[in-house]
């Protein structure tokens, strides 16, 4: 049976954090893209005792991991984005 043609993608692009988000006490990084077609999400809680609070550490309780057509890190310049998944190619 042949497989029937692919009309759409579903293509995933973490941004950057802003400076502001940098800036905030409270802002945690919970993403990661281990792949080209995979993104991971971390929920975390802070730690109980008031040192790891002061601190700022979390603790990852748990993963999601999603996959898609493509996915690209916060690294990924938007001309790169835009070639390989917007630009229509010549046929």
């Amino acid at each position: 049976m042949a497989s029937l043609p692919r009309y759409f993608r579903v293509v995933i692009r973490v941004r950057p954090p802003l400076d502001r988000e940098l800036c905030s006490p409270v802002w945690q990084h919970v993403v990661s893209v281990p792949g080209t077609t995979q993104i991971c999400l971390y929920e975390t809680v802070p730690e109980m005792n008031a040192a790891d609070r002061a601190s700022g550490t979390s603790q990852v309780v748990n993963t999601h991991t999603f996959s898609f057509d493509h996915v690209y890190d916060q690294n990924a310049s938007q001309p790169d984005v835009y070639e390989s998944t917007a630009r229509t190619s010549a046929t």
